[in-house]
């Protein structure tokens, strides 16, 4: 796996910081239970600390409430009052052990007489807290330059849909992108039927990385009877619903933003997008650990700018607290998933960002494109790209040092596949029957709103600058119309604010073969391209 690096330079004045927070305050101790555990070198990797494994001083552990760190001996208290997951931050340098089926080992789940009486089971009863609650990490050379893998939104709702998750995405990441460091995915997981998390994990083991997971609105109990316990099943197989770690130079955030608020799925069960106090309090004190030049990657299901919805009522709730926490940071990156198209955005004043540094989101495309509800492709898995035309596929996110890049991988496409050119004999335009023009259109599927240029050369012109035209993808309005036979009802096609025009005259084409070269540059450093040709007469 990966690590964060352990911040050992620590003065005199940290050295008192350390003491002072590991000083419990005597209230808590009378009110609650105190949990105690070392963290340790796993020299061996058999998750046990065998007699001479070393303890790991400055290492972050939390109940979700509280931080502390790590002493020169490894060791660590917090209180625990009731039900918690107790879990440490991977710092730098190090690797965390993983399950058989690769999901990361960081945490303690804490639950004496197990969850409420839950449709999926939620958590058995652990009873009480052990002597000792050990974490394990192993020193490793952890490179500052990686990859890693992002889904979002997988939903499968029953076997079919778990084979087209695991035989094309799976075998694809395996295939092209197993040198990638870890996955995770961003939330709606399953859809609804909690009872596959276990072939899922399974499943996506066999990519041959660790995975992550974050909780979406699909992988709630809706049988919970509050938003405490509406995470219970997917906390038995990943852990915290709110975690963190570092791998290199950057400070990745785990953040449960999908607050259930009651009713049962058949109930339409209820729930908002929006990050809780009590979660705020937690990262506000998490990331006094985390070093000013990291980049901090905040990972959630649902974004906190979403385009398709009203202006003025575009941001999640209580994000202004969430900007808050982060406004002394110099470089933020949020990603997500949820709304089944892509698009990025740079935070600004007007959202309410008030901070000095960079606060980008990429809200990724999903797996499952339009909830797997297009016309059955050449591999018996359907064609349904997302309801901006991008296609169903995965991100790949990319760090040097503390910068980024991302990178679309569209399901069975080549690697180099960035965007579908739309020629100009599909978009006509006439008078009296006679073209006057000719329309060519581009979607850069990961493309951005901001910062993004596509230019344009037919046969050996000069190259020309597109226009950024936010627009109904052709191929989404061609197949999620409302008479298309596969669809599902509650799809339509979106806006999709990646595509790039230009309008041809007449006598810019030849008779015969054309050729269009469309070069593609953005803010984020990359450079894609593409060539069509195509039969003019």
């Amino acid at each position: 796996m990966t690590s964060l690096k352990n911040h050992r330079n620590l003065s005199g004045a940290c050295a008192f910081l350390l003491t002072t927070m590991l000083a419990l305050p005597a209230s808590l101790m009378a009110e609650g239970e105190i949990a105690r555990g070392v963290v340790f070198h796993d020299v061996n990797g058999n998750g046990v600390m065998d007699e001479g494994e070393p303890p790991i001083q400055g290492v972050p552990v939390s109940n979700g409430i509280d931080v502390v760190l790590t002493d020169a001996e490894g060791k660590w208290e917090l209180p625990v009052e009731g039900d918690t997951v107790i879990f440490m931050t991977k710092p730098s340098g190090y690797a965390i052990n993983t399950n058989e089926n690769k999901v990361p080992q960081f945490f303690y789940v804490h639950r004496p007489d197990g969850s409420p009486d839950l449709r999926y089971g939620g958590v058995a009863p652990t009873g009480p807290l052990p002597e000792s609650i050990n974490f394990a990490l192993q020193e490793i050379d952890e490179p500052e330059d990686y990859k890693i893998v992002l889904f979002a939104d997988p939903q499968p709702r029953n076997w079919e849909q778990m084979d087209y998750v695991l035989r094309t995405v799976v075998g694809q990441v395996r295939k092209n992108d197993s040198d990638a460091v870890f996955g995770m995915t961003l939330g709606d997981i399953l859809y609804d039927d909690l009872s596959f998390f276990p072939h899922y994990i399974k499943g996506v083991a066999n990519a041959g990385i660790p995975f992550f997971g974050i909780i979406g609105n699909h992988d709630i109990d809706f049988d919970s009877p509050t938003d405490e316990y509406a995470g219970e099943t997917y906390i038995n197989y990943y852990g915290p619903r709110t975690y963190s770690f570092n791998v290199g130079k950057v400070h990745f955030v785990g953040l449960d933003n999908i607050i259930y608020a009651g009713g049962t799925r058949e109930q339409n069960g209820r729930y908002r997008e929006g990050f809780r106090d009590s979660d705020m309090d937690w990262l506000e004190r998490n990331l006094e650990h985390v070093p000013e030049d990291y980049l901090v990657v905040i990972a959630t299901h649902g974004p906190i700018w979403m385009s398709n919805r009203q202006p003025g009522n575009q941001l999640a709730q209580n994000t202004d607290r969430l900007f808050d926490v982060l406004r002394d940071r110099e470089r933020v990156l949020a990603i997500n998933g949820h709304t089944h198209y892509n698009n990025h955005r740079t935070f600004t004043h007007e959202d309410g960002w008030h901070g000095d540094g960079h606060f980008h989101q990429a809200n990724i495309a999903t797996i499952s494109g339009a909830w797997w509800g297009g016309p059955e492709g050449p591999t018996g898995v359907p064609f349904a790209p997302q309801r901006d035309g991008t296609p169903q596929g995965y991100v790949l996110l990319n760090i040097e040092g503390n910068e980024y890049t991302t990178r679309y991988r569209g399901l069975g496409l080549p690697k180099d596949k960035q965007m579908n050119i739309y020629l100009p004999h599909a978009i006509v335009e006439e008078e009296d029957g006679e073209p006057v023009s000719y329309k060519v259109v581009v979607n850069i599927f990961d493309g951005m709103m901001e910062g993004g240029e596509a230019t344009l050369r037919l046969n050996d012109q000069p190259e020309r600058t597109m226009d950024f035209a936010p627009q109904l993808d052709p191929v989404a309005r061609a197949l999620y119309t409302e008479d298309a036979p596969y669809r599902r009802n509650w799809v339509h096609p979106l806006t999709s604010f990646h595509m790039w025009e230009t309008t041809l005259a007449p006598d810019d084409l030849v008779e015969g073969v054309n050729f269009i070269r469309v070069h593609y540059r953005d803010t984020m450093g990359r450079e894609f391209r593409e060539s069509k040709a195509f039969l003019h007469r």
